[in-house]
């Protein structure tokens, strides 16, 4: 398989996450699913819109910035997938297995699309390579999302972006954010301002 075809190949598996957590959430629509941040399905958009310039820039160009949008377009697909497969095999069809882990992995994927798109990508634009003292920031801005994720990941309690799961990996004590009070805990305010410094 050539390196033009693996590319188009990951944008459409983006958009193949995409459009089966899209059929999740028509198949749930009447599940009674609290208010979160942005609207059901929202990431389904930017698998196309980050994913497409993405894979034509790798393809034409071999650029990094190509290859950050690309898994940005990836990561959204799964993001979306992950949200509703959660929805559906926990609020309509219990019976289905690892629902409370997909719901999991949206907690925390975020951080990382987040963090290539908001950093990553501006930091080697235009030709793919960072200057001079910004390298620093990339080194540092690595640690700051695993350590941020990591804490959204192992919170106890219910799930911040599904709150009707209990953080099935949660250690007990331990705080990111407090769902039922939406009190937020040290490491994530580290975390999060030190991301916020870095972008």
């Amino acid at each position: 398989m050539t390196a033009r075809r693996v590319v188009w190949a990951i944008f459409a598996l983006g958009l193949a996450f995409a459009a089966a957590g899209v059929a999740l959430l028509l198949a749930s629509l009447d599940a009674p699913v609290p208010d979160s941040w942005g609207f059901r399905g929202f990431p389904a958009i930017f698998a196309l819109t980050l994913g497409l310039p993405g894979a034509l820039i790798v393809a034409t160009r071999r650029n990094l910035v190509g290859w950050l949008l690309l898994g940005a377009g990836l990561l959204s697909g799964l993001q979306v997938f992950f949200e509703e497969y959660g929805v559906f095999a926990v609020l309509v069809r219990p019976d289905l297995p690892l629902g409370a882990v997909s719901a999991w992995v949206t907690t925390w994927i975020w951080v990382l699309l987040v963090t290539s798109v908001v950093i990553y990508a501006p930091l080697v634009f235009p030709d793919g390579r960072a200057r001079g003292r910004w390298r620093l920031l990339g080194i540092a801005a690595a640690p700051v999302a695993l350590f941020l994720a990591a804490a959204l990941a192992l919170s106890e309690g219910p799930l911040n972006s599904a709150p009707y799961v209990v953080n099935p990996f949660g250690i007990r004590g331990f705080h990111a954010i407090d769902v039922e009070t939406n009190g937020m805990g040290p490491a994530f305010v580290v975390g999060f301002l030190g991301l916020s410094a870095c972008a």
